[in-house]
């Protein structure tokens, strides 16, 4: 099964969120992604052709969205066994096997889109502070759909850390080694500014609930559901004291 967009990559984004695909190649004319799984019982071709060269202004590019590592991330998702876009009539459809009367179950794509953002990294405004300020690196166990909608993939892990004066929010993703970082906020001594980037925290409203000002670090307090075993959680990133250098 073949499926084509000559448009937007966030209908593509959309079906790679959902089914696992184990291979992608980009064809040497760099005009056609190529994304297959191959398996025993069936194959299933995603073919979607660049707005331009792989190594140019692709859809890619103006999503924010690295080539490479997207082809790591591909490896996480699952696999239709047949799908067919139809842009004449605006719906993707996914049957989970094929049907035995040959319909399909249309599904809107405004139903469930995922919304690409470039991920705010660390090229935020210079901030004015000592590189001495340290703290703990604190897990507050963000839910996988958070790192999705904060910055457009599927996230394992989430630190909020502070490093040269900057609070970071530190995630990783299949293959990407190193990480990601997007700074929330700054640091001086022992207190923590408000956030440059408070939509970055908004996913998480309803999970956690997080305090970030001036006057104190930042707090995150995981809201359990009724009947939980632990009724309340709290972590806190303690922002240590700035040292000062001795003569």
């Amino acid at each position: 099964m073949e499926i084509i967009f000559d448009e937007t990559w966030k209908e593509i984004l959309n079906l790679l969120r959902r089914y696992n695909i184990s291979e992608a190649t980009i064809e040497k004319k760099g005009d056609t992604l190529t994304l297959e799984e191959m398996n025993e019982s069936h194959v299933v071709l995603v073919r979607a052709k660049l707005q331009g060269s792989v190594t140019g202004n692709s859809g890619l590019d103006r999503l924010g969205i690295d080539v490479e590592k997207l082809f790591q991330i591909l490896k996480i998702y699952g696999v239709p066994r047949r799908a067919e876009v139809r842009e004449e009539d605006s719906e993707i459809y996914f049957p989970s096997a094929p049907s035995d009367d040959g319909s399909d179950l249309p599904i809107d794509k405004a139903e469930d889109t995922l919304s690409v953002k470039e991920p705010n990294q660390e090229e935020s405004p210079d901030l004015d502070v000592e590189p001495t300020v340290e703290a703990q690196s604190v897990n507050i166990g963000f839910p996988l759909y958070a790192c999705r909608k904060i910055h457009g993939v599927e996230g394992y892990q989430a630190t909020i850390t502070v490093e040269d004066g900057k609070l970071l929010l530190k995630y990783w993703t299949e293959g990407s080694v190193d990480g990601h970082k997007s700074v929330l906020g700054k640091v001086k001594g022992d207190s923590v500014s408000s956030t440059y980037h408070p939509e970055l925290l908004e996913p998480l409203r309803g999970k956690w609930d997080l305090r970030l000002g001036s006057d104190i670090p930042l707090e995150a307090k995981r809201v359990f559901e009724e009947g939980e075993k632990d009724l309340r959680a709290n972590v806190t990133v303690v922002v240590a004291p700035k040292v000062k250098n001795v003569a």
